[in-house]
């Protein structure tokens, strides 16, 4: 059951990402996400989560797991406010299956957001 929830997340979180992105150049069916530097997250146990040893800004490459989702998002938005809900259950399914924690990583890339902004939706929302 938990492995269908799983598939069925994901198959949304794809669908989702590959909308509304026409003015960018897609990147080809199975291309590499490109290596970006983003910024470490804040605390110290979001960074161990990640595999990243300090607070330096770091690639994808960098973050511990086998396969890292990764949710594009504005802190503003509602419809990413609501979708806190169904990532928190799926962070929560693949941390209790033995078969996919630490090897699935998540996080959030908050975009065009204040610090401040972004800390408090990590604490409204405990993401």
């Amino acid at each position: 059951m938990i492995n269908l929830l799983l598939r069925i997340y994901l198959v949304l979180l794809l669908c989702f990402l590959n909308t509304g992105f026409s003015s960018a150049a897609p990147l080809d069916m199975g291309a590499m996400f490109p290596e970006v530097p983003l910024p470490a997250p804040y605390t110290a146990d979001q960074r161990a989560y990640l595999g990243l040893a300090d607070d330096k800004p770091f690639t994808l490459r960098q973050v511990s797991g086998q396969v890292t989702l990764v949710e594009m998002l504005n802190v503003h938005c509602p419809h990413c406010r609501k979708q806190t809900k169904p990532y928190n259950d799926l962070y929560r399914m693949i941390e209790a299956d033995p078969e996919t924690r630490g090897r699935i990583k998540m996080f959030g890339v908050a975009v065009a957001n204040d610090d401040e902004a972004i800390e408090d939706f990590t604490y409204i929302y405990n993401v």
